[in-house]
């Protein structure tokens, strides 16, 4: 996963802006936020969403996407879909060469615990090097009662992953499996503290994360939130650092980046929140 010319960075950049990290609506509809997932944000972050866990929809709700997602019709779609997931992963892990059963059991499953329930995922630091990346960042889900299936549907995974890219290790006294997929590219420390899976990549991230549980939220979260004036129950929030991630961009092109972000007025943003 490495980053080519800076020119690939700033698309990368602008393809975020435009929408494939701000303003995705999840958690819908939500149950109350989770608050340690607001208190694990770093105290410097280029990039943070987090949504919450959804619950059954109430027909009797007075709220009109609440409403819609509770008729009939809307609940047998959702199942097709699910459905679908689940053999359009079969296929593609077959000609992989991987077990398509194993595939087409865990990874909508895995998809429906990650888009179902509370999550917070952040993305601390990024440095560029001379064959990749180097990066710092975590994704968080707490699993509550289900955290049994997703260690079971991990574990069926696992074994479909070359063993030499694996290996056990104990991070603070917790049992996980660090991924290291190819030489040049951050390892992913993999591992639960209930009801939490813990997804962190990078060096000293799973520690991190452990570390700011019982955390307030950093001051720029807190002020995102301000910013943007959350509802009485709000599903989704992202927040991308524009100010440190335009100085990155600039400090890669080049003269002919930073002109760029200068004539398409980017340059005296700061932040978006979503």
């Amino acid at each position: 996963m490495a980053i080519g010319p800076a020119i690939s960075f700033t698309e990368m950049l602008l393809i975020v802006l435009m929408g494939s990290g701000i303003g995705v609506t999840l958690g819908v509809p939500p149950q109350q936020p989770d608050p340690v997932l607001a208190n694990i944000a770093p105290a410097q972050c280029l990039y943070y969403t987090t949504w919450v866990g959804m619950v059954d929809p109430d027909p009797a709700s007075a709220n009109n996407t609440e409403q819609l997602l509770a008729e009939p019709e809307i609940k047998v779609f959702i199942s097709e879909l699910q459905a679908i997931a689940q053999q359009v992963a079969g296929k593609i892990g077959g000609r992989g060469g991987l077990n398509e059963q194993v595939l087409a059991q865990n990874i909508p499953l895995l998809a429906k615990m990650l888009l179902t329930h509370a999550t917070a995922i952040f993305i601390e630091e990024v440095k560029p090097q001379p064959n990749g990346i180097d990066a710092r960042g975590a994704l968080v889900v707490n699993l509550g009662d289900d955290l049994p299936q997703v260690q079971e549907a991990l574990k069926a995974l696992r074994q479909q992953i070359p063993p030499q890219a694996l290996q056990e290790v104990k991070v603070a006294g917790i049992s996980c499996v660090r991924l290291q997929p190819q030489p040049n590219v951050p390892a992913f420390t993999i591992g639960f503290q209930d009801p939490y899976l813990i997804v962190a990549i990078g060096e000293k991230s799973f520690e991190g994360v452990l570390e700011r549980t019982k955390n307030t939220p950093p001051d720029w979260l807190t002020q995102a939130v301000a910013d943007v004036q959350l509802p009485p129950r709000p599903s989704t929030l992202a927040y991308v650092n524009l100010e440190a991630l335009l100085k990155m961009a600039g400090s890669l092109g080049g003269p002919r980046v930073q002109t760029t972000l200068d004539t398409l007025g980017l340059s005296g943003m700061t932040r978006v929140v979503s």
